[in-house]
C-alpha cells in the first residue's frame, strides 16, 4: 500500500480537515521511522500504516483519533522525532492519551503493561478512550502476529509467548468490543 492507496481509504469517511491531520500523522510517522527496519527487513513505517489500514478495511473503524494514534503509536518508543507532549500539542489530548497508552515504560514488565491496559487501570482515561486503546492494542497485535507468522523471523518460543499474551489479556476484551475483532485475533492462535 502506498500513500495514494492510503488516502483513498480516507475519502468520504473523514472531513477534509481530518484527512489533512491524518495525512500529517502519516508523514510524521514515515519520517520518524525513516531509517528503521522491521525484523523481516521491511520498512518499519509499513507497520503503523498497516495497523491503521486494517482498522479501516477489515473492521470499518473510521475513528479519526484512533487512526492517527495507529499511525503514531510507535513514535515515542522507537523514534526521537516526537515525544508524547508534542503529539498532544499537534493532535490533541485524546490522541496523546492513546499513543502514551500504547507506549510501554522502559523497564516495565510486558505482562504488567498488558494487564494495566486490559484491566482498565490507566490513569486519566475515560471509558470511551479506554475502549479505543484496547482496540488499537488488539489491532497492533493482529498485525504483528500476521507479520511474524508470515515471515517466520521470530523463534517459536517468542511467537508462542506473544500468542499467549494475546489469549490471556486481549481475547476476552476483544469479544466485548467487537466479535469480528476477536475472531480475527483468535484465527492467529
Amino acid at each position: 500500500m502506498n500513500r495514494k492507496d492510503f488516502e483513498q481509504l480516507l475519502e468520504g469517511k473523514f472531513t477534509i480537515q481530518e484527512i489533512q491531520m491524518i495525512m500529517m500523522a502519516y508523514r510524521f510517522s514515515k519520517y520518524g521511522h525513516k531509517n528503521q527496519l522491521r525484523k523481516n527487513g521491511d520498512r518499519y513505517f509499513n507497520h503503523p500504516r498497516e495497523v491503521a489500514a486494517i482498522a479501516m478495511t477489515e473492521f470499518n473503524i473510521f475513528d479519526y483519533e484512533l487512526i492517527i494514534a495507529a499511525l503514531l503509536h510507535d513514535i515515542p518508543e522507537d523514534s526521537h522525532i516526537f515525544k508524547n507532549n508534542d503529539i498532544e500539542l499537534i493532535f490533541g489530548t485524546n490522541v496523546y492519551l492513546l499513543v502514551s497508552g500504547m507506549t510501554k515504560d522502559p523497564g516495565e514488565d510486558k505482562e504488567e503493561y498488558l494487564k494495566k491496559i486490559f484491566s482498565g487501570k490507566i490513569p486519566n482515561i475515560n471509558m470511551l478512550l479506554l475502549v479505543k486503546l484496547k482496540t488499537l492494542k488488539i489491532l497492533d497485535r493482529i498485525h504483528n502476529l500476521r507479520d511474524a507468522i508470515k515471515t517466520n523471523v521470530w523463534s517459536i518460543e517468542k511467537l508462542e509467548k506473544y500468542k499467549e499474551h494475546a489469549r490471556k489479556f486481549m481475547l476476552v476484551e476483544a469479544k466485548k468490543i467487537n466479535t469480528h475483532l476477536a475472531q480475527k485475533l483468535e484465527e492467529l492462535f
